[in-house]
Parts: C-alpha cells; structure tokens; sequence
C-alpha cells in the first residue's frame, strides 16, 4: 500500500459525519516485526502486575505460547482450546478471575473464544494473531458455534492488539490468501450496505464505509503491485476490524456473500475457509449486482466483476468453488434461502430473491464449477 497506516483514531471518542458518537476504546495497536517479542512488556505497560491467561490452540500454544511463557517476570497461567464453541467460551470465561487479563494468541477460533469469554466477564482482552486468515483481530462480534451452529455473537473489541509480521508471515500460504478474501468482499459488502440503506433506512456510517472504502483500493493497489505482502494485510484486516467497531455491527465487512457462505456452512461441511469461501462467493454475488441493480454498482472499470476475479486470482485463492468441494446445486438453493434465513440484514437477495432458475443462472454466468 501507498500508506501503511491505521485509518482510524485510538482511544478517542469523536462523532462522525453520520452524527452519531463513535468510542474507539483501543489502547494500542502494534503492527511490525518482533513485535511478538515485546508482549510482556507491553502487558506490563497497561495492566502492571495483573495475573495473565495465555490462550491458544495446540498448535499456536506449542509453536507460540511455550516459547514465551517463560520470558515473564512471573510466569502466567496458559489454557489450550479445542475450537469455537460456546463450551470452550464458558470454560475459558470459568478461569476469568477478577485481576486476570486473558491473552488470545492464535487465530480466529482462538481469538473468537477469549473474545466472548471476556466480554461476558466484562473485562478486556489481548489479540495476538499468529495468521493473517481473517478480519476478526480487534472487532466487536465473535464467530462461536452453539449447539453446532455457527452463530455470530456480540461481544467487545481487544484493549491491546500485537501482530507480528514475521509470525504472520510464516503462516501456511493458504491462510494469508483467506485473509485477503476476507478483505475483498467490501465489493459486495458496502454495496449491500448502501441499498439497505437506500430501501430500509437502516443506519449508514459514512466514517465506516470511507475507512473500508480506502482499504479496498489500498488492498486492491497491493495486490497488482507486490503481490502478496503480510505488512499490507495486516493493516487492512486491522483497519477493516476497526470499520466494524466504528460502524457498530460487521455491516461494511459483511453482506450477501456472508449470508450465502453460512448458509453453506449450516447445510454443509466446509472444506474451505471461510475467507477461500466468501471471496468466491463476492464475485458470485457481483455478476448479481451488474444483473438486477447496476444503477448502484460500482463504475470504476476495477471494481467489475473481471476485475473482481483478478484480484481473487492475484491473491492466490481458489479459481472455483468446486475446488472446496461445494456443490453447485447448494450454492443454488442457498442464492435462494439464504435471505430466508436471515431476514434482519437486508442485501440484493432480499430485494430481487432468485428462483431457481435465476440462480442457476447466476452460478453459470459466475464460472465459479469450472476453469476460467
């Protein structure tokens, strides 16, 4: 990107053009190389001599938490998490003793249980990320399965966020590219956001959608010019968290092509992640787009489903949704359900609901079960 920079304020209240007040409550965030090194002196700059709980899976609690651990004036407690689930949340929530601060070093599921676990505790969180996957680093929702179900629940952004470029940067190939399919869909994502406004008069931020704007072409500049670049990522999934957190809800980050994908989720076992998944599927819902309302599509040449589908490819994700193992008929009867199933965030498929032969239409002309 041109600028690598956080496009938002820190700790500071302000009321944005929108009119409503916004409370950005983040102490700090710390973006660069080593950085992970520094956790406990920063946990000690904010929270003195409080007791710490390092949270993360097997994998992140053998490669990360261990190492670390031991650097401590006093060594801090650790527990190893087995998925996003409300079980795992409560559990974690159970070690939550006044004066613990819990440290959540991993990636989304990690991230996602210390998250809901703090806010039901009602005290702040550390977000130490150790891939690139996703835009949930420091937003206010969790995605957590209940009863088998995934579910997004309300829960409160991290005080202190770390990400380390080096650590993200080892991650495997596949999770940096999810996390720029998580970036992406701001294609579709705003522009369902505006026509909800537009038809609903659901609350539209512009301070949220200028952020999430200038991170799509940031994000989009990246990708032609260097490829795929950690540093670039990070500050647009931070920047895109932070979007969230200003507009109150994942409006600007998520739309149609999120519904669709949870709609996939729910009917079916995901073989792909869900960045691999919903990057897809924004191209799948921008031909939609270009069909039934162009009068609001954008009109950069670069932002056209072609393009879409170049930058997708320039991010190194897979060219087909077949490729994750999904099932064009599902991806037809979800083009038809899935609204159904989420009638409180109204996007294209709630104004122009396809019928199956619309939809077999759309999953033709997308390209999406065959090579392009």
């Amino acid at each position: 990107m041109s600028n690598n920079i956080l496009l938002f304020p820190i700790n500071k209240q302000f009321t944005g053009k929108c009119g409503k007040v916004h409370k950005v409550e983040f102490k700090k965030i710390l973006i660069g190389k080593g950085v992970f090194d520094d956790l406990p002196i920063i946990l000690k700059e904010f929270y003195g001599n409080s007791q710490f709980l390092l949270v993360g899976d097997k994998i992140t609690t053998e490669l990360f938490v261990n190492k670390i651990v031991n650097t401590f004036s006093l060594p801090p407690n650790t527990c190893v998490i087995n998925g996003a689930t409300m079980e795992e949340v409560q559990r974690v929530a159970t070690q939550l003793f006044k004066g613990v601060i819990p440290v959540a070093i991993g990636g989304g599921s990690v991230i996602d249980v210390v998250k809901l676990a703090s806010y039901i505790k009602n005290i702040p969180f550390v977000s130490v990320p150790t891939s690139p996957s996703h835009d949930g680093i420091i937003s206010g929702t969790a995605s957590i399965l209940v009863n088998g179900k995934k579910t997004t629940q309300k829960a409160k952004p991290p005080e202190v966020a770390l990400l380390d470029t080096v650590v993200l940067a080892s991650a495997p190939k596949r999770l940096i590219s999810a996390g720029y399919g998580d970036v992406l869909v701001k294609f579709t994502s705003l522009k369902d956001w505006q026509l909800s406004n537009m038809d609903t008069g659901e609350f539209y931020c512009e301070d949220s959608v200028s952020i999430s704007d200038r991170v799509l072409e940031q994000i989009c500049t990246s990708l032609q010019s260097s490829g795929l670049n950690v540093t670039d990522l990070a500050y647009a999934l931070v920047n895109s968290g932070a979007s969230m957190v200003i507009a109150g809800s994942s409006r600007p980050e998520s739309g149609s092509e999120h519904i669709v994908s949870h709609y996939l989720d729910t009917h079916s076992p995901r073989t792909g992640l869900h960045g691999e998944q919903v990057g897809l599927l924004t191209l799948l819902i921008s031909h939609y787009y270009v069909e039934k309302a162009p009068e609001i599509w954008w009109t950069q040449p670069s932002r056209q489903p072609e393009e879409i589908r170049r930058f997708l490819s320039l991010a190194g994700l897979p060219r087909t949704l077949a490729e994750l193992g999904i099932q064009a008929s599902l991806v037809i009867e979800a083009l038809q359900n899935a609204s159904t199933e989420r009638p409180d965030k109204y996007t294209i498929l709630h104004k122009f609901p396809p019928n199956k032969n619309e939809a077999t239409d759309l999953v033709l002309k997308s390209k999406l079960f065959q090579m392009v």
